[in-house]
């Protein structure tokens, strides 16, 4: 391999044959990103191949360099070319605003019947006025109150 830069940028990057080969590989797995045209270009402007180079290099007992600088590039390229996964839905919270909701309907619910039972209790009640002779009604009428419909 050859020991200076292959290429250089004219952002003044020198690439070598690690990074052509990183860069042809990634081209090979991903061509949608590579068929995107100008804005491959454009994106390829804004990442630092020197920096991907050299994290390859201090990694070079671990893997082969020309794999190390791929990995780099990659995950540099990812963050341009994909959107970002949307966020994972928070079941708790969901699950709390459920009951929530629910709860609050079930308390409109309870105080209406609350209410309506209140109404039809004045409504049907009846007389405790006993007369002193024979315990008989002191009036026909059972209802202490004339019944109003319920609302």
């Amino acid at each position: 391999m050859a020991n200076g830069p292959v290429f250089v940028s004219p952002a003044g990057q020198g690439f070598d044959v690690f990074a052509i080969y990183a860069i042809s590989d990634i081209m090979v797995a991903y061509p949608k990103w590579a068929d995107s045209g100008l804005r491959w270009f454009e994106i390829f402007d804004r990442v630092d191949i020197a920096a991907a180079q050299r994290q390859a290099k201090l990694n070079r007992d671990v893997g082969p360099q020309r794999y190390g600088v791929a990995s780099v590039l990659f995950n540099e390229l990812r963050r341009q070319f994909e959107p970002p996964a949307p966020a994972k839905r928070d079941k708790k919270a969901e699950a709390a605003a459920a009951r929530a909701t629910t709860d609050a309907a079930r308390l409109a619910h309870i105080e209406r019947r609350i209410d309506l039972g209140a109404s039809w209790r004045r409504c049907a009640m009846p007389r405790q006025i006993i007369s002193a002779s024979g315990g008989l009604f002191a009036s026909n009428s059972i209802f202490t109150t004339p019944c109003s419909s319920p609302r």
